[in-house]
């Protein structure tokens, strides 16, 4: 259906995207203000403000497939736009950190619809390279709302903690281009009923991986605020800018998947995990906001590339829609997943080996990251060397 899809309605799919950022990577140059206003808060409760929606949304991604086989993709889109747009605005006027959580927790149950929408969408009306250029569009469209957000909130902070949430307002945007611009998908074909049924295996490879580069990726979110104001190098317009940039590298990066697919080839998974650990090394060695800056934009441009060759290799591995709708919600809960859980896995691993301070996070992720890049490259090329002998 690529060829019989408009410009307003690609925009309508790709503006979906905007919102998976949302749920808590642009909120987190807020965090110090939101400490501020409940100072009893220790910070490992703080970090709840950016992780918790992943605590719904994981298990709502796992069903979204099945809710919207009942009341068809576009109204369950719509659905969760509108829980989304009420527990984002909702947590601005919280008269507790409780209330806050709670309404957190409403907007995680909308991205759990929201969130595997944004490449079920791509993978439903789009095929071939258009749909390669899609993936790596929503990316990009995904860091463009994160770049505009975190200069937001960075303004907006200054008037109030509780104005952050406003940013939640681009929902309504989303809501409407949908509701006339989204077309009707396609007719449901053979193949959809051959499907029916099936869950591919390799789908839980990929939402493993998707869930293990997220709980590396958002250590970035949970901690450069707070490790920018340890280190004194600036107040929270600071830490929007290198968020701002963090996220531009990403957008970019975005836009070049499909050059980027044709130079790394089957290497984009170790290309992207390299380029996150030389990130995290740069914030292990800064000794002032310039490597900070350095290090967020090899993060933020790795993410992409991870993302992208992610979601695309559900087109490889799995032949059917309904395989397909499965292994996107599962990534996507996998997604979330690692958001959730990075701070608490992080932690322990710092107290099984005894150590401990944001510079120390950063090399142990560094350390990791590259054993995984050094990893995924053997396998790859014993997979070649394989298929080389066999003649495949």
């Amino acid at each position: 259906m690529s060829g019989n899809t408009s410009k307003l309605q690609q925009i309508a799919i790709l503006s979906v995207s905007f919102l998976t950022i949302l749920v808590g990577t642009a909120l987190s140059p807020a965090l110090v203000e939101i400490h501020k206003a409940f100072p009893e808060i220790s910070e490992q409760w703080l970090q709840l403000v950016l992780t918790i929606p992943a605590l719904f949304l994981v298990p709502v991604s796992l069903l979204s497939s099945s809710v919207i086989q009942t009341i068809g993709l576009k109204r369950a889109l719509l659905a969760g736009l509108a829980l989304y747009f009420i527990g984002g605005v909702g947590a601005g006027i919280s008269g507790s950190f409780l209330q806050l959580l709670c309404f957190r927790g409403i907007l995680g149950i909308g991205a759990g619809i929201v969130g595997p929408l944004a490449q079920i969408l791509i993978a439903t009306y789009f095929t071939g390279d258009v749909r390669v250029r899609m993936t790596g569009l929503a990316a990009s469209a995904t860091y463009l709302m994160g770049i505009t957000a975190s200069w937001s909130i960075g303004r907006l902070v200054t008037i109030g903690w509780r104005m952050v949430f406003a940013v939640y307002g681009i929902t309504i945007f989303v809501w409407v281009m949908n509701a006339f611009f989204l077309p009707n998908p396609p007719a449901e074909s053979a193949d959809k009923e051959k499907g029916l049924g099936r869950k591919n295996i390799s789908a839980l490879f990929l939402a493993l991986s998707m869930c293990l580069i997220e709980v590396a990726f958002y250590a970035f979110s949970t901690n450069i605020a707070l490790f920018v104001n340890h280190e004194n190098w600036g107040d929270v317009a600071v830490v929007s800018n290198v968020v701002s940039l963090f996220m531009l590298s990403g957008f970019i990066s975005g836009l070049f998947t499909k050059q980027c697919k044709k130079l790394f080839s089957s290497f984009m998974i170790p290309v992207g995990i390299l380029m996150m650990a030389l990130g995290y090394f740069s914030l292990f060695i800064s000794f002032n906001v310039v490597f900070v800056f350095f290090g967020g934009v090899l993060i933020g441009a790795s993410y992409s590339i991870l993302y992208a060759e992610i979601f695309l290799q559900v087109s490889v591995r799995c032949r059917y829609p309904e395989e397909q709708d499965f292994a996107i919600s599962l990534i996507t809960a996998g997604l979330f997943l690692g958001q959730f859980v990075s701070p608490i896995l992080i932690s322990a691993v710092e107290w099984i080996i005894n150590c401990s301070g944001y510079r120390m996070r950063f090399l142990l992720l560094c350390s990791i990251l590259m054993m995984a890049a050094a990893v995924s490259g053997v396998c790859i090329l014993l997979k070649q060397y394989y298929m080389k002998r066999k003649g495949i």
